[in-house]
């Protein structure tokens, strides 16, 4: 079931004027919802994952002050030594709110990951931890966990801390064994991602997904942007303009909270006005169906202006992995060709949207620049024309996934 087909998708889409309901409608289905238990599975993966190249050092995104350092600590004396065993608290509300808001659950399952003798993990800890003992070297790979980066400011706001701390600037440095940092979270917003990729710290960013915005799920931004304006919620939100804080427009939601990056349609109640994640709670929808994937893939393709290719029954016949490559290949075909807008318009995830350029590139279907090729288009003609068979796009593939031999 979509989220617009839902009661409460209903009831939400029952405020606005009719001849708004279709963008409505749009903006609610382009909505990635992603269940608390599959945000947990995916981080514990990925941070089992990376602990296996070394040992990690796990801290929870939170909010730090402009000038902090994150190990706040120095030895007595000249020399600006950080010291102490523990690092910044997991949990910290935010403005002295009695509220926990996603570092909540991210707190819970990083405690829960720490105590597994199987993953090589430090819970927060400080600097005295961070340096090497007689049982073992050093912990110099660090990793700030979230569950979403929107504006990026928070972690931004983490980074700048943590290079404020002379003692991990020097660990930075190091020749033999630098300091690397990693920021493991479930999606990012294209601005956000940028954003911290751009840090002095060099950081390693590590998303599945890229979440679709109001600015990027097709390519005439404006009806969203009228329709957020236009009805957003009165009195405005203190840190939030009509579109989400730092005008991000995100358009995802966990089961555990919706962001305040996205509109505030979505999230912040007014006089005349009831939002669909009402104090930014999402667990009214962890439990939806949800919808159909031959659905989801047919609308992602007639935002790419492909009506033949969305046809349900011409999709049903694919399997999940060609449907990614059709959508994909569509996606490039309409002109996008950075890996993160192709992942934020076509939802698949980072990793396969990487794997499958490679897999275009070798089979030669898109360009070294990353346009579309004669030979990538006449796949899409194919594919819209031929009957597709239930094979799946190989995994080694440089073989096509529209068997030659089926074509009239």
């Amino acid at each position: 079931m979509r989220i617009s087909e839902s009661e409460k998708g209903q009831a939400w889409l029952g405020q606005f004027r009719p001849e708004h309901v279709p963008v409505a409608i749009r903006l609610l289905d382009s909505l990635l919802f992603v269940r608390t238990t599959e945000f947990r599975s995916w981080i514990a993966e990925e941070i089992t994952r990376q602990a296996q190249n070394g040992r990690l050092a796990l801290y929870g995104e939170r909010e730090f002050n402009p000038n902090a350092r994150f190990f706040p600590d120095l030895q007595p004396g000249k020399v600006k030594r950080a010291i102490g065993a523990k690092g910044p608290p997991l949990v910290k509300p935010t403005r002295g709110s009695p509220y926990v808001g996603s570092e909540g659950i991210v707190a819970q399952l990083l405690s829960e990951l720490a105590r597994r003798k199987d993953i090589a993990a430090l819970l927060t800890p400080g600097p005295d931890r961070l340096r090497p003992i007689k049982s073992r070297g050093p912990t110099h790979r660090l990793a700030i966990v979230t569950d979403m980066i929107g504006s990026g400011t928070r972690i931004y706001r983490m980074l700048d801390a943590m290079w404020r701390t002379e003692t991990v600037r020097s660990w930075y440095s190091h020749d033999r064994l630098p300091l690397e940092v990693l920021v493991i979270a479930y999606a990012t917003s294209p601005g956000g991602r940028e954003r911290i990729l751009g840090h002095r710290l060099g950081p390693q960013v590590i998303v599945r997904h890229v979440a679709p915005t109001i600015w990027d799920i097709e390519p005439d931004e404006a009806p969203f942007k009228t329709l957020c304006g236009y009805y957003e919620p009165r009195p405005p939100h203190d840190d939030a303009g009509p579109y989400g804080y730092g005008d991000a427009g995100t358009l995802i939601a966990f089961g555990h909270g919706c962001p305040n990056t996205a509109p505030p349609i979505l999230w912040n109640a007014g006089r005349d006005w009831k939002p669909l994640f009402p104090e930014r709670s999402g667990v009214d929808f962890d439990l939806l169906d949800r919808p159909s994937q031959t659905a989801d893939f047919g609308r992602r393709l007639l935002a790419l202006n492909k009506p033949r290719l969305a046809d349900a029954d011409i999709l049903a016949r694919f399997g999940s992995f060609s449907r990614e490559a059709l959508l994909l290949l569509a996606a490039i075909s309409h002109g996008l060709r950075d890996s993160v807008m192709l992942a934020s318009r076509t939802g698949v995830e980072v990793a396969r949207i990487e794997s499958l350029l490679f897999t275009f590139r070798a089979a030669g279907w898109i360009a070294t620049s990353g346009a579309i090729t004669t030979q990538g288009l006449a796949e899409l003609r194919a594919a819209a024309r031929v009957l597709p068979t239930q094979r799946d796009i190989p995994i080694d593939a440089v073989s096509v996934y529209f068997p030659k031999s089926l074509r009239g």
